[in-house]
């Protein structure tokens, strides 16, 4: 049997992650594991990567694809939400190296 390759993405929410990691609603379809919003699916993950990498290059956005690396099976209700969340999370990883440095 083939391994499934399916990878989904939030409809309503910032979640991204293999099919194997979703949630499941009452009514027994695929759903965000956090929120149990809708999903979206690609074939695969190099499918998602290459969408996510096109927006990149569209908007010139150098950060977006490794937001998404770090965000990779996260929730956030919004991108303005996701976007806070890595812009805390790359000051305290920031603060963390000035502190090794002394």
């Amino acid at each position: 049997m083939s391994e499934d390759t399916r990878y989904v993405y939030g409809a309503g929410c910032m979640f991204s992650g293999p099919i194997q990691r979703v949630g499941t609603t009452q009514s027994g379809l695929p759903c965000c594991p956090h929120c149990k919003g809708v999903l979206f699916e690609t074939d695969t993950e190099e499918k998602w990567w290459e969408m996510v990498r096109s927006y990149a290059q569209k908007t010139r956005d150098e950060s977006y694809e490794p937001m998404w690396c770090w965000a990779t099976g996260r929730c956030f209700a919004t991108l303005e939400s996701l976007r806070s969340a890595y812009a805390l999370h790359l000051e305290a990883s920031d603060d963390e190296e000035a502190t090794d440095d002394d």
